[in-house]
Protein backbone atom coordinates (compact mmCIF):
# COMPACT_ATOMS: atom_id res chain seq x y z
CA UNK A 1 0.00 0.00 0.00
CA UNK A 2 1.10 3.89 -1.14
CA UNK A 3 2.15 5.93 1.28
CA UNK A 4 -0.11 9.63 1.58
CA UNK A 5 3.13 11.09 -0.21
CA UNK A 6 3.51 8.32 -2.47
CA UNK A 7 -0.23 8.34 -3.70
CA UNK A 8 -0.20 12.41 -3.86
CA UNK A 9 3.17 12.11 -6.18
CA UNK A 10 1.41 9.39 -8.72
CA UNK A 11 -1.34 11.92 -8.90
CA UNK A 12 0.86 14.48 -9.36
CA UNK A 13 2.93 12.66 -12.16
CA UNK A 14 -0.50 11.74 -13.62
CA UNK A 15 -1.23 15.02 -14.52
CA UNK A 16 1.77 16.61 -15.62
CA UNK A 17 1.44 13.62 -18.22
CA UNK A 18 -2.16 14.86 -18.50
CA UNK A 19 -2.88 11.08 -18.47
CA UNK A 20 -6.21 12.14 -17.51
CA UNK A 21 -7.87 8.23 -17.64
CA UNK A 22 -5.25 6.96 -15.19
CA UNK A 23 -5.87 9.98 -13.12
CA UNK A 24 -9.89 9.45 -12.49
CA UNK A 25 -9.64 5.60 -13.43
CA UNK A 26 -7.32 4.50 -10.61
CA UNK A 27 -7.05 7.37 -7.91
CA UNK A 28 -9.00 9.91 -8.68
CA UNK A 29 -12.52 8.81 -9.37
CA UNK A 30 -13.81 10.33 -5.79
CA UNK A 31 -13.60 13.91 -7.97
CA UNK A 32 -14.66 13.09 -11.06
CA UNK A 33 -17.77 11.42 -9.59
CA UNK A 34 -18.88 13.86 -7.62
CA UNK A 35 -18.74 16.63 -10.48
CA UNK A 36 -21.07 13.83 -12.45
CA UNK A 37 -23.27 13.87 -9.59
CA UNK A 38 -23.23 17.81 -9.80
CA UNK A 39 -23.76 18.11 -13.55
CA UNK A 40 -26.08 14.97 -14.16
CA UNK A 41 -27.87 14.80 -11.04
CA UNK A 42 -27.56 11.17 -10.33
CA UNK A 43 -26.84 9.48 -7.10
CA UNK A 44 -23.25 8.44 -6.13
CA UNK A 45 -22.29 4.58 -5.17
CA UNK A 46 -19.03 3.03 -4.96
CA UNK A 47 -17.63 -0.11 -5.51
CA UNK A 48 -16.34 -2.31 -2.67
CA UNK A 49 -14.73 -5.83 -1.76
CA UNK A 50 -17.47 -8.31 -0.14
CA UNK A 51 -17.46 -7.64 3.43
CA UNK A 52 -15.50 -4.44 3.44
CA UNK A 53 -16.63 -0.86 3.34
CA UNK A 54 -13.63 0.94 1.46
CA UNK A 55 -14.40 2.63 -1.35
CA UNK A 56 -12.52 0.96 -3.93
CA UNK A 57 -14.48 3.22 -7.15
CA UNK A 58 -17.27 6.02 -7.16
CA UNK A 59 -18.91 6.69 -10.21
CA UNK A 60 -23.24 7.84 -10.35
CA UNK A 61 -25.65 5.33 -11.65
CA UNK A 62 -28.85 5.45 -13.69
CA UNK A 63 -30.76 2.28 -13.90
CA UNK A 64 -28.41 -0.30 -14.20
CA UNK A 65 -25.85 1.93 -15.42
CA UNK A 66 -22.45 3.13 -14.58
CA UNK A 67 -21.04 5.99 -15.49
CA UNK A 68 -17.61 6.96 -14.48
CA UNK A 69 -14.81 8.83 -16.04
CA UNK A 70 -14.85 6.20 -18.78
CA UNK A 71 -18.24 6.28 -19.77
CA UNK A 72 -21.24 4.00 -19.33
CA UNK A 73 -20.95 0.97 -18.68
CA UNK A 74 -23.32 -1.82 -17.10
CA UNK A 75 -22.98 -2.74 -13.39
CA UNK A 76 -21.12 -5.88 -13.76
CA UNK A 77 -18.71 -4.64 -15.53
CA UNK A 78 -17.95 -2.34 -13.16
CA UNK A 79 -18.03 -4.58 -10.62
CA UNK A 80 -15.60 -7.17 -12.17
CA UNK A 81 -12.67 -4.14 -13.16
CA UNK A 82 -12.89 -2.81 -9.94
CA UNK A 83 -13.46 -5.25 -7.25
CA UNK A 84 -13.30 -8.34 -8.84
CA UNK A 85 -16.92 -9.11 -7.47
CA UNK A 86 -19.41 -9.49 -10.48
CA UNK A 87 -22.28 -10.46 -8.04
CA UNK A 88 -21.86 -7.43 -5.27
CA UNK A 89 -23.84 -4.72 -5.72
CA UNK A 90 -22.99 -1.16 -6.06
CA UNK A 91 -23.42 0.22 -2.40
CA UNK A 92 -25.09 4.16 -2.29
CA UNK A 93 -22.69 6.74 -1.03
CA UNK A 94 -23.63 10.69 -0.92
CA UNK A 95 -21.07 13.84 -1.87
CA UNK A 96 -20.09 14.40 2.53
CA UNK A 97 -19.06 10.70 1.85
CA UNK A 98 -16.94 11.04 -0.68
CA UNK A 99 -15.60 14.29 0.57
CA UNK A 100 -14.54 12.92 3.81
CA UNK A 101 -12.81 9.95 1.81
CA UNK A 102 -10.89 12.24 -0.35
CA UNK A 103 -9.41 14.25 3.13
CA UNK A 104 -8.84 10.66 4.34
CA UNK A 105 -6.86 9.88 1.28
CA UNK A 106 -4.59 13.14 1.80
CA UNK A 107 -4.65 14.73 -0.99
CA UNK A 108 -3.78 18.70 0.49
CA UNK A 109 -6.02 20.97 -0.93
CA UNK A 110 -3.69 22.08 -3.91
CA UNK A 111 -3.90 19.20 -5.30
CA UNK A 112 -7.81 18.83 -4.50
CA UNK A 113 -8.12 21.88 -6.08
CA UNK A 114 -6.25 21.33 -8.96
CA UNK A 115 -7.54 17.67 -9.87
CA UNK A 116 -11.40 19.74 -9.35
CA UNK A 117 -10.42 22.03 -12.12
CA UNK A 118 -9.17 19.40 -14.00
CA UNK A 119 -12.26 17.22 -13.97
CA UNK A 120 -14.91 19.90 -14.41
CA UNK A 121 -12.71 20.74 -17.75
CA UNK A 122 -12.71 17.02 -18.41
CA UNK A 123 -16.28 16.52 -17.65
CA UNK A 124 -17.40 19.47 -19.86
CA UNK A 125 -15.46 18.46 -22.79
CA UNK A 126 -16.57 14.63 -22.90
CA UNK A 127 -20.30 15.81 -21.76
CA UNK A 128 -21.82 13.91 -24.62
CA UNK A 129 -20.90 10.49 -23.87
CA UNK A 130 -22.46 11.10 -19.84
CA UNK A 131 -25.75 11.80 -21.39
Amino acid sequence: MKSKEEFRNLMRARIHKEDWSELFAAGGCYFFALILHEELKLPLFYASLPDRDEFGHVFVMRGCECIDYIGKRPIEVVAKCYAGWPDEKPRPTCPSEVKAKIKEKGFGEELEKKIFQIAKKEFARRRQMYL
